[in-house]
């Protein structure tokens, strides 16, 4: 986990504290998240650890901001395309995406629980108007 100092300690820091973040449910911050580059979010999941991973308590946190509208259907997507492909995709639709990653993806392990398996796999494919 990134310490609370890291937040302004540079770009390094802000990367790996806004992937943290992303992993803990909060997809508040996915826009800044996808700013970066690839490079930068695989060099902030080796900070983190290499693999990352989470649960039922991530999957109903975004579920839950975003029944509160506090996030958008488009961070929504973001988040959950994120978390399943370990990329963000350079082009999408509702039947097909692309990602030309100049980086290897992160990796993100929730495969453990069929539930989030299904919420990641519904969400990654929300139409945003």
């Amino acid at each position: 986990m990134v310490s609370p100092g890291d937040e302004s300690g540079g770009r390094p820091g802000r990367v790996a504290l806004l992937l943290q973040r992303a992993v803990d449910g909060d997809a508040s911050t996915i826009d800044e998240l996808r700013g970066v580059s690839q490079a930068d979010l695989k060099a902030a999941g080796d900070q983190l650890g290499g693999k990352l991973s989470f649960g039922r308590p991530t999957a109903l946190r975004v579920l839950m901001d975003w029944r509160a509208r506090c996030v958008t259907e488009e961070q929504v997507r973001l988040w959950a395309l994120q978390m399943f492909i370990g990329a963000f995709p350079q082009t999408w639709s509702p039947i097909s995406w692309s990602a030309r990653a100049t980086s290897r993806p992160i990796e993100v392990d929730y495969s453990d629980d069929d539930v989030v398996n299904d919420i990641i796999f519904a969400l990654k494919d929300l139409e945003t108007k």
